[in-house]
C-alpha cells in the first residue's frame, strides 16, 4: 500500500490499521524530520513493514511520481491519497492548487496507466476529498448540509473545493479511460478508484460505525479514526471483490452514523451506491 500524506492525523490511523492487518505499508512524507514520528506506529507491530518515503508534493514532477509507484518493483497495488488539510489552508492559493489538484491528478495518471514494474499495477485508488467538493449541492442532502456546503464553497475555502472537484471528476474520467482501453475486468485488470468524502472531522475515539453513501446529514462531524477503518475497508472489500472485476468507480460520502463500517461498505458495493 502506498500511502500518500502519511504523516497527517487520519494517516496515522490508516497507517497503524493496515499494519495491524498485515500489509506492507509505503508512506510518503513531505521531510526527513517526520521519520521518527513514521517509525514509531510500526513499533507494536515488530512483523510489519513500513517504508517511510520523502517526497514534497508541492511542484514533484512526473518522474518522482514514477519513482515512487515503482518501489518494491511494482508491489504497490493500493493508492490512498490522504494528503492535504482544508484547516490549513496555505497563504497562496497556488501552493494548494500545487498539492491538493497537480500532485493528485499526477499520481492518479501514473496509477492508472501502464503496467508499472515487474509485479503488476495498481488495482485500487481511494481518494480522500470532502463531501463539500462538487458543482452543485446533492438532492439528498438536508437544508442545513446545503447551506454548509454553499459557505464552504462560496467563501470560507473556494480553492480547496474548486482543486478537489477537479480532482474527483478527473478520477471518474480516468477510471473510464482505462476501462475502455484495457476492457479488462479480470482479478488482474480491474482497475478501483474511489472518492472518499467526509464532512466534519474530530479526534475522537472511534465508534466502529458511520453514515456510507449518500448521507442526508454529510457534514455530521465524523472520527478520525473511523474515517481511517472506512478507507481500510474499501480497500479490503476491493481485494475481496477482484474476481468480479473490483469494486468500480464511485463517490461516497461519509459522516457519523448508525451502521457498522463493515457492513456499510458492503451495502454500498453491492448495491452500488455512487
Amino acid at each position: 500500500v502506498l500511502l500518500i500524506g502519511g504523516h497527517g492525523r487520519t494517516a496515522k490511523y490508516i497507517t497503524t490499521i493496515l499494519l495491524s492487518h498485515g500489509h506492507t505499508v509505503y508512506s510518503l512524507i513531505r521531510n526527513t524530520s517526520q521519520i521518527p514520528d513514521i517509525r514509531k506506529l510500526a513499533d507494536p507491530f515488530p512483523k510489519a513493514e513500513l517504508i517511510p518515503l520523502v517526497h514534497d508534493l508541492n511542484g514533484i514532477s512526473t518522474h518522482e511520481v514514477q519513482e515512487v509507484l515503482s518501489h518494491g518493483d511494482g508491489a504497490i497495488e493500493w493508492v490512498i491519497w490522504a494528503a492535504g488539510a482544508k484547516g490549513n489552508i496555505p497563504r497562496h492559493p497556488q501552493d494548494q492548487l500545487s498539492v491538493e489538484r497537480d500532485a493528485a491528478i499526477l499520481f492518479i495518471r501514473q496509477a492508472r496507466g501502464e503496467r508499472i514494474g515487474p509485479r503488476g499495477n495498481v488495482k485500487r485508488f481511494i481518494f480522500i476529498s470532502a463531501c463539500i467538493c462538487r458543482n452543485e449541492p446533492a438532492p439528498w442532502w438536508s437544508p442545513e448540509t446545503t447551506e454548509y456546503y454553499k459557505r464552504m464553497k462560496n467563501e470560507t475555502m473556494p480553492t480547496y473545493v474548486e482543486a478537489k472537484t477537479e480532482v474527483d471528476t478527473m478520477l471518474v474520467e480516468e477510471y473510464r479511460d482505462r476501462l475502455n482501453v484495457d476492457g479488462d475486468d479480470s482479478e488482474e485488470g480491474c482497475f478501483s478508484v474511489v472518492s472518499i468524502r467526509p464532512g466534519e472531522l474530530r479526534d475522537t475515539p472511534a465508534t466502529g460505525k458511520c453514515d456510507l453513501g449518500k448521507t442526508r446529514m454529510a457534514m455530521e462531524p465524523l472520527s478520525r479514526q473511523d474515517l481511517a477503518s472506512v478507507v481500510v475497508e474499501l480497500c479490503e472489500a476491493g481485494r475481496r471483490k477482484e474476481r468480479g472485476g473490483g469494486i468500480g468507480c464511485r463517490w461516497l460520502d461519509v459522516a457519523r452514523g448508525g451502521e457498522d463500517i463493515k457492513q456499510a461498505v458492503e451495502r454500498c458495493i453491492e448495491g452500488d451506491v455512487d
